[in-house]
């Protein structure tokens, strides 16, 4: 390509109209801002289910059992943790986690919960932390 034009081109570029360039510059800036406007909407509120519970006195091997049919909560567990083991708990209209504190009350037992969302059953320390002093 010549100077000559190259020239003649830079000419028909100056002649657009300068409102078209502010359409087409706005156009392009909407579409961006867009997308993001739309992630800060916030997100409806998803109403988790809510449960009653009443054991007295129920093996733990049961009322875990229950819990998992009732609520579809992810749970492990050995065996050996629950066997000889009995829950006395009385939860009414609470989510699922509360409701597994309320039966592994008492029992010696403890749970945490993975990222995934799986529950997992543990044997709670038997001795006390000793508290040092620093010299």
């Amino acid at each position: 390509m010549s100077i000559g034009a190259q020239t003649s081109v830079l000419r028909d570029f100056r002649t657009v109209p300068v409102r078209l360039l502010a359409l087409l510059a706005g156009v392009s800036c909407l579409s961006y801002a867009l997308p993001a406007a739309a992630q800060t909407r916030p997100a409806p509120a998803v109403q988790e289910a809510r449960y009653t519970f009443a054991l007295l006195g129920v093996p733990l091997r049961e009322a875990l059992g229950a819990l998992i049919d009732k609520t579809q909560i992810s749970l492990v567990y050995e065996t050996d943790l629950v066997e000889g083991k009995t829950t006395f708990c009385h939860a009414r209209e609470q989510l699922q986690e509360p409701i597994l504190a309320c039966i592994l009350q008492g029992t010696g037992l403890d749970y945490y919960r993975l990222s995934s969302g799986t529950y997992v059953l543990f044997a709670e320390p038997r001795t006390r932390p000793r508290y040092g002093r620093l010299a």
